[in-house]
């Protein structure tokens, strides 16, 4: 397991190192952009998480399954979870 989090205003995500290793990501080289992460989602799974990122903010849960491709071309399944958060505006942060 492993914590990740998304700065929707900033659109800066912030994964642990944890996130990093089960993403096949170097944390020291990882600086949060979503083409960073996207790049290691198998080709199959980039339409279905993109939607799921792009859709956050209609729905109050993220719920995604999808697989992962480390740089020596392994494949890993991963399932991430989390919750929308909103300001005391009812604005998503």
């Amino acid at each position: 397991m492993g914590v990740w989090s998304w700065d929707i205003q900033k659109d800066q995500r912030y994964f642990d190192n944890q996130v990093c290793y089960l993403l096949g990501i170097d944390p020291l080289k990882f600086y949060g952009t979503f083409d960073e992460f996207i790049k290691t989602v198998h080709p199959d799974d980039r339409k279905k998480i993109s939607n799921a990122f792009n859709n956050i903010t209609d729905n109050m849960n993220y719920d995604a399954d999808y697989r992962v491709v480390w740089s020596d071309k392994s494949v890993h399944h991963i399932a991430a979870r989390g919750k929308l958060l909103r300001n005391d505006y009812g604005k998503a942060v």
